[in-house]
């Protein structure tokens, strides 16, 4: 596809606000294109290709701006950079010939480091080491593979395989997963103006978190707390697997999230999430041995997500990171006691490294001598092909 200037222009632009404004890739992309209403389809795929190609391995494409002589500022080098690489450098930028030469060798120098290679902050990679050992590599490769779009077929409004037959006669790819209401799109497909959209039929769920929802296996009737339900992606599918019976109290710390979820669940047709609050200090004082299980979707690096999201490991520091593994601990110390006496705690990240994973649980566990260990699991990035989690089930000893 032939470049223009103003595509050139828009992926600088975006670039600039990703990462010298720590703005979100999603957020700026979206703002991006409404912004330029005139850019196709094509257009669109260009710019957003772009900005999360380079994302996937900026501390590369960063290291190689030193080699660009100019009067260009940072951000345009970075871009630069990349499309030496893909040797494509568009006919309106003026480069001196000897330019991408000397950056496609010093790459090769470069990615000789698995830093490089992989496109991981140094911190990042040394964690998932430790985690993995020889392992790592692969999935830490593997992390910078886009992953695909999935559907979860919302099964309160719609029987999967009505779903999928409407679905495909509308003109509509999609692959099967072995989750009978998961489907992975064969390409992005603007939906959300689709009727699919309006009444509820489906909602965007990784295929990794639909099998943490299926993992925690909530039963008919069942009094779920979740914890941390954030936007409500989880919760919505507990209730469509509770078939609207029992009761779900979801509570996080953002209102914005929380908001999105009460409008999610009047699209879905869920009717058995009984509370929808921002947790205080009074949580113990209302909710002590209340429920049969408690879901805690902790808060995390994010790691095992960087398929979708590649801005986002740029955005961490090793300060922050311990920061948060100490915020897990306390949520699960403080809504374990939430927990009924025979009760399931189920506790879920989207992240691939130990400390926040089997070690948080581990010590949980010693710290909680109540609870006893039932089986833990990890889908990863690479065999199981989607998002990163770990996902631990403890029961509460009667």
């Amino acid at each position: 596809m032939k470049w223009h200037a103003n595509l050139y222009r828009g992926i600088s632009t975006a670039l600039e606000w990703i990462i010298h404004q720590n703005q979100k890739a999603e957020h700026v992309l979206n703002r991006l294109f409404t912004e330029n209403k005139k850019w196709g389809k094509k257009d669109r795929t260009l710019v957003s290709g772009t900005v999360y190609d380079i994302l996937r391995k900026l501390n590369l494409y960063q290291e190689l701006t030193q080699y660009i002589s100019g009067p260009r500022d940072k951000t345009e080098k970075i871009l630069i950079a990349y499309l030496c690489l893909k040797n494509h450098i568009p006919e309106f930028i003026m480069l001196d010939e000897k330019i991408c030469p000397t950056i496609k060798q010093k790459a090769k120098e470069l990615e000789t480091n698995p830093i490089y290679k992989t496109g991981l902050p140094e911190w990042i990679y040394k964690e998932g080491e430790k985690t993995w050992k020889a392992e790592w590599l692969k999935i830490a490769l593997s992390l910078n593979q886009p992953a695909k779009p999935v559907l979860r077929i919302n099964t309160l409004k719609i029987q999967p395989e009505k779903f999928k037959k409407i679905f495909y006669e509308k003109g509509y790819g999609f692959k099967e997963t072995g989750l009978e209401e998961a489907i992975v799109l064969e390409k992005s497909y603007r939906l959300t103006n689709t009727i699919f959209y309006r009444k509820g039929w489906f909602e965007f769920q990784d295929l990794s978190s639909q099998k943490a929802g299926k993992f925690i296996a909530p039963g008919k009737g069942d009094k779920v707390f979740d914890a941390c339900a954030g936007a409500g992606g989880k919760t919505l599918q507990l209730a469509a697997l509770m078939n609207n019976t029992g009761e779900i109290y979801a509570a996080d710390i953002s209102r914005a999230k929380l908001n999105v979820l009460k409008d999610r669940a009047k699209r879905a047709g869920v009717t058995n999430i009984k509370n929808i609050f921002v947790p205080g200090k009074n949580i113990l004082e209302n909710y002590r041995n209340y429920f049969d299980i408690v879901v805690v979707d902790a808060p995390c690096s994010g790691s095992g997500t960087y398929k979708r999201k590649p801005d986002l490991k740029w955005k961490w520091n090793p300060e922050r990171f311990q920061q948060t593994i100490r915020l897990q601990k306390d949520i699960l110390d403080i809504y374990s006691e939430t927990l009924k006496p025979g009760g399931k705690l189920i506790y879920i990240t989207c992240s691939v490294l130990g400390k926040e994973n089997r070690e948080q649980v581990k010590h949980f566990l010693e710290r909680n001598k109540s609870f006893t260990f039932v089986k833990d699991m990890h889908l990863r990035p690479d065999t199981d092909r989607f998002d990163g989690f770990y996902m631990a089930k403890l029961l509460k000893n009667a």
